[in-house]
């Protein structure tokens, strides 16, 4: 298990999360995936596993796409609390 795994697993045991989640709520999280993969492949995210992070965005986040939240810095308008957006790099193979 990867060392930022380790982390994750200890902040949600210690309860962190939901205090990490409110001290930074005016903040928006911009997700960059890449490398999606249906078997145990090195270096890439299994499909079951990026599902239950989407679970989890849905769940304390709200998701909007690039060009909304663009719109939102170009107008100047406030940006919600607990904003995310979710990027995939799709050009890889």
């Amino acid at each position: 298990m990867r060392l930022r795994s380790r982390i994750a697993i200890a902040v949600g045991r210690a309860g962190l999360y939901r205090a990490t989640l409110a001290l930074t709520a005016s903040r928006p999280r911009i997700l960059m995936y890449h490398r999606f993969s249906r078997g145990r492949e090195d270096r890439r995210l299994h499909e079951a596993e990026f599902a239950r992070q989407l679970d989890i965005l849905k769940r304390d986040f709200r998701v909007v796409a690039l060009g909304e939240y663009g719109r939102w810095l170009a107008e100047g308008s406030a940006i919600p609390p607990r904003v995310a957006v979710i990027t995939v790099d799709d050009g890889y193979r």
